[in-house]
């Protein structure tokens, strides 16, 4: 796990939190802007295709087999609901990279939270070894409470 981390990227100072789960999948927390910040998920992980489920392209490029696929992210807090989180996932022969988004509303539950999970749903792609939950570490929430601005 690397240290939180401050980089410029289009103007903006970022603050990033980058950890490598034991498949391999990267996981990055994004803390974007000063002012009125915004907060993403990034994730990097090899995908393989289903067998018994079609990929839902929502745009693809033939010539390369990749582009962009439906998807589901959901983050649970402690033992509350799921909540979904807007994405965008793109496929591209062994491997995803999926963006998800946070609400302002969910930053003060995380700040207090005991426990992180995210499930990825991806239609006809099978990431994480086949388990799509993804219980975070104490480590990795407690960076992310790091890097959360209340308002």
């Amino acid at each position: 796990m690397a240290p939180i981390t401050e980089e410029k990227h289009d103007g903006q100072i970022l603050l990033v939190s980058s950890s490598r789960l034991n498949d391999g999948t990267s996981i990055m927390f994004y803390r974007i802007g000063t002012d009125k910040p915004e907060y993403e998920i990034e994730i990097y992980s090899h995908a393989s295709r289903s067998s018994s489920e079609d990929i839902l392209w929502l745009d693809y490029d033939a010539e390369y087999g990749c582009g962009d696929v439906h998807s589901d992210t959901f983050l649970k807090i402690d033992d509350g609901e799921e909540e979904g989180l807007p994405c965008h996932c793109y496929y591209s022969g062994d491997s995803i990279i999926l963006h998800a988004q946070l609400p302002i509303s969910t930053l003060h539950l995380i700040q207090t939270s005991n426990r992180l999970q995210l499930r990825l749903s991806i239609s006809g792609l099978t990431t994480n070894q086949g388990n799509h939950t993804i219980l975070l570490s104490d480590k990795i929430r407690n960076e992310w409470k790091q890097i959360i601005v209340l308002q």
